[in-house]
């Protein structure tokens, strides 16, 4: 009953329900998209299969979305093994793997089997989380440095000072080009993490721009192409950008 009482619902929306919705969606897509990008390049996978993920992910969720105001869109949860699994067995393999998880999860779900997940203690699932953060970062940060990740994530957060060093200082016989990238992410991950201890929440901005500007760094002229949006989400996109 409940199902026919949403589809009826679903036909009978007034326009103004439309324009709130649509606005609704608006906002999801603009925070959605870019994840979708940063998530597959953390995957180990091209960006525009984040895109394509996040576009049929939506669109087959939201017609069998258990609840009025479920919202779907990417996480940063299977990351790791989502990376795993593609450099095992290939990118090619992986819609295989993600077929037949997603046949389990729609299996489990008939069985009514989520109630059983209740058990697992949420301070497990925090420090899991908390951990898989801890990886992409590692090794999302030399990508925005324009270093090349280490083999492993304890190698990765070991070198990260190393590789900061290299970010914020020119070195001799080096490429420079990902200097200016280096230093605007490596100050926005600064602002954000001591701003509340300085009380600078109202000169965030005004600081980023005074980096930029007062940048030693030569900056050519910006060229903007769709190769250069697709790869934002990385420091090679910073670079062909900037």
């Amino acid at each position: 009953m409940m199902k026919k009482l949403e589809w009826k619902e679903l036909f009978t929306m007034t326009w103004k329900d439309v324009r709130r919705d649509f606005l609704a969606s608006v906002v999801v897509f603009l925070v959605a998209l870019p994840l979708c990008m940063g998530i597959a390049i953390a995957s180990g996978a091209p960006p525009v299969k984040g895109i394509i993920t996040g576009i049929i992910g939506g669109l087959v969720v939201g017609l069998l979305a258990g609840c009025p105001l479920q919202v779907s869109g990417p996480a940063a949860g299977l990351t790791v093994i989502v990376f795993d699994v593609i450099q095992r067995f290939g990118i090619g393999k992986l819609g295989i793997v993600v077929l037949v998880a997603g046949g389990i999860q729609i299996l489990a779900g008939f069985l009514q089997l989520g109630q059983w997940f209740r058990a697992v203690s949420p301070a497990v699932i925090q420090g899991m989380l908390a951990g898989i953060g801890a990886l992409i970062l590692a090794s999302q940060f030399h990508v925005m440095i324009g270093d090349t990740p280490k083999g492993s994530g304890l190698e990765n957060i070991l070198t990260i000072p190393e590789a900061a060093w290299k970010g914020l200082i020119p070195q001799k016989g080096v490429d420079s080009s990902h200097l200016v990238s280096a230093r605007i992410g490596i100050l926005t991950i600064a602002v954000i993490i001591f701003g509340n201890f300085w009380c600078l929440k109202r000169f965030n901005l005004f600081l980023l721009l005074w980096w930029g500007y007062w940048s030693p760094v030569e900056k050519p002229t910006c060229k903007i192409s769709p190769s250069n949006i697709l790869n934002s989400g990385t420091a090679s996109g910073a670079r062909s950008i900037f």
